[in-house]
């Protein structure tokens, strides 16, 4: 049985405290949203909320979609409309 090659990929902590993985066009991509997306579609502008609120905590135990709305009366920011 062949080896597997894995690719290694440069992460690193954004301002505000995310982690992001650099992409090959070198642009920063948020892990938590990489991560939700290879498991689930995410659809239109539904954000990917931290449920311990760790924002470095990705696994899929930990990572919830919903509307921004929703999002938003969570952490209590922003207008509710």
């Amino acid at each position: 049985m062949e080896p597997k090659t894995v690719m290694t990929v440069p992460l690193y902590l954004d301002r505000r405290g995310y982690l992001r993985a650099v992409d090959r066009n070198y642009r920063g991509v948020l892990v938590h949203r990489a991560c939700w997306e290879a498991h689930y579609p995410l659809h239109g502008s539904f954000h990917v909320h931290h449920i311990n609120g760790n924002k470095t905590d990705n696994d899929m135990s930990n990572l919830a979609a919903m509307a921004p709305k929703i999002h938003r009366r969570l952490h209590r920011i922003g207008p509710l409309r």
